[in-house]
């Protein structure tokens, strides 16, 4: 009987080897799975992050290449443009040829008249540095 328990021990330590067995090749399966799936998600999302980079480098030189065009543009414009200093010139001419003209007509027309001029006169300089600072700003605003 000795012998008999020693082999139904053994069968049933056999089978306990071979469920425990079962269980790990089980286990390692499912383990392999879920290896293998985060390797697919890892794969995929590294993908998705090339494609993402790409479309960002692509944006990237769009975006340059319209900042190079704007650049020029505006160099052209400001090429265009007179200097302060000219302008300043410019406008000093005016005030003189309006001082003159004022002058000349206050001694042809009189007190009254003459006021009347040089407001009339005043009020057409306003305007015309009204008229080319908005023009200014007008050309600045298109770039």
């Amino acid at each position: 009987m000795s012998d008999d328990c020693e082999t139904v021990a053994l069968h049933a330590l056999a089978a306990e080897f071979r469920a425990f067995r079962e269980l790990m090749d089980e286990r390692d399966r499912r383990y392999d799975e879920r290896d293998n799936a985060n390797k697919e998600a890892a794969r995929q999302a590294i993908a998705a992050v090339d494609r993402a980079n790409e479309k960002v480098e692509l944006a990237n030189k769009e975006y340059k290449a319209g900042a190079n065009e704007w650049r020029d543009t505006v160099k052209d414009l400001v090429g265009r443009m007179p200097t302060r200093d000219e302008l300043d010139r410019r406008i000093h001419v005016l005030e003189e040829k309006i001082a003159d003209l004022r002058e000349s007509r206050s001694q042809e027309y009189g007190g009254d008249a003459a006021m009347l001029l040089a407001r009339t006169t005043q009020r057409w300089l306003i305007g015309l540095v009204v008229t080319v600072v908005l023009g200014l700003v007008a050309m600045l605003l298109k770039l």
